[in-house]
């Protein structure tokens, strides 16, 4: 649920960040892939194995920063690199912090740790190519 929840938060976010003319060009992709990501969740409900439960929250997760790959391509300055450095320290964190390590309990933290080191990498390598003054509004 709270991925759903997530999801739509991101929807909504584009909407509010883009002109009125160029919402449907620039968020049809978003849509897609919101679509994407529900249809995990309810794969997710009829699993039963934990494993795969995983797998598919994490794979609806990760659908997820494809909106923001793409508003960090286009205004890398509106995006903070931070944001997703912290992620990633905190996903580390988590990792450090299990009891047991498995597939199913270090897959999630893991593949969104290594999401958000990346993403904020892209961010601060897209800021060197591009001047402040010509990033798109």
């Amino acid at each position: 649920m709270a991925h759903w929840l997530f999801c739509v938060y991101h929807r909504l976010h584009c909407l509010s960040v883009l002109p009125t003319n160029s919402i449907r060009a620039h968020c049809e992709t978003d849509w897609y892939l919101l679509a994407l990501a529900g249809l995990a969740l309810p794969a997710w409900m009829l699993t039963a194995d934990p494993l795969w439960a995983v797998v598919l929250l994490t794979i609806a997760d990760l659908i997820g920063f494809g909106p923001t790959i793409r508003k960090g391509y286009n205004l890398p300055y509106e995006e903070h690199a931070g944001f997703f450095a912290l992620g990633s320290v905190r996903n580390a964190l988590v990792i450090l912090a299990l009891e047991h390590y498995s597939w199913t309990t270090a897959l999630f933290p893991g593949a969104v740790g290594i999401a958000c080191l990346l993403m904020a990498g892209f961010l601060i390598v897209r800021r060197q190519t591009i001047d402040p003054s010509e990033s798109p509004q």
